[in-house]
């Protein structure tokens, strides 16, 4: 289905029909770090670069600027970018695994685009089920205009 169908009500409605991997909103992790931020440790690490020992001159000084330099901007980097590739990896496959080895359900929902917050969801079981009832749905608003009275229907 996509990011949905626009469906318009005989009474000139719009509402938005769709299956939803998730029953809940994603989390708004901008809004949950700037929340969460301490700017007093943050000047207090700034301040901490500029105190740092001298260390002997000559090439061990060089060598040891170079190595610091490369594990910060090349080693730490690279390193986060796979531990974010296996997160990803894992958390994609272990919901995969729930909706498609322990029946989760999709969620099939209709959403005005008017912003009125009168929506109706329907959990329903299966890629193929939760597809139907959400063309179903589709036609039920088209046909009728309203949401609220839909059934889902048994599928073998």
């Amino acid at each position: 289905m996509g990011r949905g169908k626009v469906v318009v009500a005989p009474e000139g409605d719009r509402w938005l029909v769709r299956r939803r991997w998730l029953d809940r909103p994603l989390p708004d992790l901008r809004k949950r770090f700037r929340q969460g931020r301490d700017e007093g440790l943050e000047e207090n690490v700034v301040d901490g670069l500029f105190s740092v020992p001298d260390v002997t001159e000559g090439w061990a000084s060089i060598g040891l600027a170079v190595a610091i330099l490369l594990i910060v901007f090349v080693l730490l980097p690279l390193l986060g970018v796979a531990l974010e590739l296996i997160a990803l990896i894992f958390i994609l496959f272990s919901g995969l695994a729930g909706k498609v080895f322990f029946g989760r359900p999709w969620i099939v929902e209709a959403v005005p685009k008017d912003g009125s917050g009168r929506s109706v969801r329907f959990p329903v079981k299966g890629w193929r089920r939760a597809g139907q009832a959400a063309v179903d749905l589709s036609r039920v608003i088209a046909t009728t205009g309203s949401p609220e009275h839909f059934q889902i229907p048994d599928l073998p």
